[in-house]
């Protein structure tokens, strides 16, 4: 993976984001590998991992829901949608279900303001959502549908989402 970057230190970042999804999260073992790799100390390695909301040092679920939790969110309905979430797989903010299928984590502004409130479903993107869809969707997730099916809306040329369906 360090292979094609002049300077390790430019690989850090690929490479933790390679070891959360292999592990579901950034290990010890992992860190103090790339730290070793990169020719960086630990404490900059976990700088980097802490940094970024979408690493983790705790081992979370094979899907993440990441719900949005910036104003335009928050003001067109985010609350709710946080809060059907929760009571559909059982877990607080932070929690993994039992079966370890699914983690629920609020992020920061995630730039999906055009289709708010919107979450993240691994790296997929939900918006324009109302508690019932949002029900619908944890339990896709829960099933093993984690992906859009085909046919499905896909963003717009230009980098501008569409509105997406579970």
């Amino acid at each position: 993976m360090l292979a094609g970057f002049e300077n390790k230190r430019e690989a850090l970042i690929p490479c933790l984001n390679t070891a959360q999804r292999w592990q579901h999260c950034v290990s010890r073992e992992a860190a103090a590998f790339l730290a070793k790799e990169t020719n960086t100390s630990l404490a900059e390695v976990y700088g980097v991992a802490t940094f970024y909301h979408m690493l983790s040092e705790k081992p979370l679920g094979r899907n993440v829901i990441r719900v949005c939790d910036c104003l335009t969110c928050h003001v067109k309905g985010g609350p709710a949608i946080l809060d059907a979430l929760k009571e559909e797989l059982g877990i607080e903010v932070g929690g993994t279900t039992k079966d370890g299928k699914v983690s629920l984590l609020e992020s920061p502004c995630m730039g999906l303001c055009d289709i708010a409130p919107a979450i993240m479903v691994n790296d997929q993107a939900f918006g324009d959502l109302t508690p019932r869809r949002v029900r619908d969707i944890a339990r896709a997730v829960r099933i093993g549908f984690t992906r859009r099916p085909s046919g499905s809306k896909r963003p717009r040329k230009g980098g501008a989402r569409s509105k997406v369906s579970a």
